[in-house]
């Protein structure tokens, strides 16, 4: 819960009062087409582990997330709220994603307004103190560069320290970004640039600069709601999609430590030729190390996960359990290695087939079935636990799921 004035906390005044355990963005009315605002957070997570088939799917949708709102973004009155104690909230956001067992931390924002340039050695800005102590604690953290840079980037060599806090921290990613040159294919730099105030080479890691990405508005239109998906710009993507991969990677190994991790990003990232500067160094202040190779990565070492074996896998649906007092659409994630036609069946505990639905074509990849039970057939299922099994041209699938009342 945020006081936009200080107020007396006992004897001490308070700029705040803890609590708030809402992700929705400040003055947020759901479904009012005004009052709606920017969705920065929501459009991170979609670039990073978004799921909706044929529309948008995330570098890493398998993966777990916590997420946190350290972000003011007006006061109730309507006025533009941008205060150092927001970096204090982030601060206290990554000491709570720390103990919660978060392994990396995907950071799409930036403090400048009241740090100078000999400020951003890593050390003096609140955030890269944070940030810099991460790594030792378990936890890599991708941080954006910042799109301060004022015209074209600048010589790789010297650079023009117009990062953002807590971009110069050390024992992080720094995300930097790019752009591709339509006429040339030629990669681009966009963004801010290092080095750090103490000479460190930043950004590590650069990515694309424009991402397709969702939400920007969301309003009703009688009983329905329409969720538009765009393309969005900034090193806030760059940072969501190294994110992703590191996420990719660590699923790979899941027994490297958050250094490791980071250090085989850097050590498999591939150069970037500059335009203009041909003999730059391989790692710069524009481009860093380059761009992060996902399979070099993941590759550097034999995986301690097997592969999936299987042509088709039936996930655990949702929600489960099925409240039919709340809902009778049940969601079924599968993952097949071909497209197919396919069947649906689901069994109660006893055996009994309560529902079968047919479906013309099921598309290779990660996607997901949808079941009506109001629609596909004549009654609601008593509660109970079900069991449901895909049969495919191919092979099947079972899983299992609870529906309460």
């Amino acid at each position: 819960i945020f006081s936009d004035l200080p107020q007396r906390a006992g004897s001490r005044l308070a700029w705040r009062r803890r609590g708030d355990d809402s992700v929705y963005p400040d003055n947020f009315v759901r479904h009012h087409v005004f009052m709606n605002p920017t969705y920065h957070g929501t459009k991170m997570l979609s670039v990073i582990g978004g799921f909706s088939p044929r529309e948008l799917i995330g570098v890493a949708p398998d993966a777990d997330f916590l997420l946190a709102k350290t972000e003011r973004v007006y006061t109730t009155s309507g006025i533009g709220f941008e205060n150092q104690i927001e970096e204090d909230f982030w601060v206290e956001a990554l000491e709570w994603a720390t103990d919660e067992g978060a392994k990396i931390v995907s950071s799409s924002l930036g403090y400048r307004d009241w740090y100078s340039v000999e400020d951003l050695d890593g050390e003096t800005p609140v955030s890269s103190r944070a940030a810099s102590m991460a790594l030792s604690r378990g936890v890599l953290v991708v941080s954006a560069m910042g799109n301060e840079a004022h015209s074209q980037f600048p010589d790789p060599s010297a650079g023009d320290t117009t990062l953002v806090p807590p971009a110069d921290a050390r024992d992080i990613i720094a995300a930097g970004a790019y752009v591709v040159d339509s006429l040339t294919g030629e990669l681009i730099p966009k963004g801010s640039y290092g080095p750090a105030a103490d000479g460190r080479v930043k950004p590590e890691l650069i990515a694309p600069y424009w991402a397709y990405a969702a939400v920007d508005t969301i309003f009703s239109d009688g009983d329905s709601t329409n969720v538009y998906f765009w393309t969005f710009g900034g090193t806030s993507y760059s940072t969501a999609l190294i994110a992703g991969v590191a996420a990719l990677v660590l699923q790979a190994h899941p027994d490297w430590s958050a250094e490791r991790l980071r250090r085989v990003l850097l050590d498999t990232a591939q150069p970037v030729d500059i335009p203009g500067y041909p003999d730059a160094p391989d790692s710069n202040n524009v481009t860093g190390h380059g761009l992060p190779d996902a399979i070099g990565a993941i590759e550097y070492e034999p995986s301690t996960v097997p592969p999936a074996e299987e042509d088709v896998v039936l996930y655990t649906p949702f929600p489960n359990p099925l409240n039919l007092g709340e809902t009778t659409v049940l969601h079924f994630p599968y993952s097949l290695k071909y497209s197919t036609l396919g069947t649906l069946k689901i069994f109660s505990a006893s055996g009994k087939l309560v529902l079968t639905k047919d479906f013309d074509e099921i598309h290779v990849g990660r996607g997901e079935l949808t079941v009506n039970f109001s629609q596909d057939r004549g009654g609601l299922p008593a509660p109970g636990l079900y069991f449901a099994l895909l049969s495919t041209g191919f092979g099947s699938a079972k899983t299992k799921f609870a529906v309460v009342r």
